[in-house]
């Protein structure tokens, strides 16, 4: 009995081991080995052939370039160098022949700084990647700078402007002119690339003005006498800048409404004129990032009065 007992405490232990060892074995098979490169999925974009004719060389590659670690040309086959050499030049010169910048995709660019920085690794034919590389860049600054850009736009103006009347009298007539000073809060929408700018502009207006003038002995005078209107303003600008800043000519209309008070003396009357007119005058807009400072100077068309504005604004 007791040697029935020892045969089965040994045999219950003989397998607690094994069970302990399969378990071991099979949590070390779980874990991720040790100092391996992190395996990149393939390529399917322009130049995808390497992969498939150099599928080892090309990960290798590509680990090194996302990961900034330096590579060994001697590792790597002459037939692939070749290869990826005559790959870059390839997608150098469509771009290269690329008149319109949508027309390239971003993998195509992708792409080719890939090539670029992969073939620096190699340091293979460093003259002629730099050579070409400069072209290429020199080359897609030009496209995108030609590319028009939809921005929107908000701003406040401090607007300075002069609306013509007459004052009519029994033997002559006196012509008055009331400069109003107010506040043109507005939105705006410019089509631009980095050379020109088209511009459109729609503001309220809101202010006072003041008038004076004597005919004979009547002196007529008026002050703080409301204002409020809105304007409309279309202008094309040149980029005189970097950063973006524009100088330029656009034309507005105006529709203000101002009521002057009729003379107590007998006999005499006010004449106002339209509330619409037409203003031509030069602008410009001063940016800083996404703020800019704009003025504005001109006159009515037809007519001696004259506008002015400045502002800040800031794009959207």
């Amino acid at each position: 009995m007791k040697k029935i007992l020892k045969i089965s405490t040994i045999f219950a232990f003989g397998m607690l081991l094994i069970a302990t060892n399969s378990f071991a074995l099979e949590k070390r098979s779980k874990r991720k080995p040790k100092g391996k490169p992190e395996v990149l999925a393939p390529y399917t974009g322009p130049g995808a052939e390497l992969y498939q004719q150099y599928p080892k060389e090309m990960r290798v590659l590509r680990y090194a370039v996302s990961n900034s670690r330096e590579v060994q040309s001697n590792k790597f086959s002459k037939q692939f160098q070749n290869a990826l050499f005559n790959s870059y030049v390839a997608q150098a010169d469509r771009i290269l022949n690329t008149r319109d910048y949508r027309s390239l995709s971003p993998r195509d660019r992708e792409e080719a700084q890939f090539s670029k920085s992969a073939l620096e690794k190699l340091e293979l034919e460093e003259d002629r990647v730099d050579e070409l590389s400069d072209r290429v860049r020199g080359h897609l600054t030009r496209l995108e700078s030609r590319v028009f850009r939809i921005r929107r736009r908000v701003s406040l103006e401090l607007i300075s402007w002069q609306s013509e009347a007459t004052l009519v009298g029994p033997f002559e007539n006196t012509g008055l002119l009331t400069t109003n000073l107010g506040f043109c809060p507005g939105f705006g929408v410019s089509y631009e690339n980095r050379f020109w700018a088209l511009s459109a502009d729609f503001n309220g207006i809101y202010g006072t003005g003041g008038v004076s003038a004597v005919q004979g002995l009547v002196t007529y005078q008026q002050s703080n006498v409301p204002a409020f209107g809105a304007k409309m303003a279309f202008g094309a600008a040149k980029v005189v800048a970097s950063s973006g800043s524009e100088l330029g000519i656009r034309g507005s209309v105006l529709f203000i409404k101002q009521n002057l008070t009729e003379p107590p003396t007998s006999g005499y009357s006010i004449e106002q004129d339209k509330a619409l007119t037409a203003t031509l005058s030069l602008f410009s807009r001063w940016r800083l990032g996404r703020y800019y400072f704009q003025t504005d100077f001109g006159r009515h068309i037809g007519r001696s009065a004259t506008i002015y504005s400045f502002g800040l604004g800031y794009i959207l």
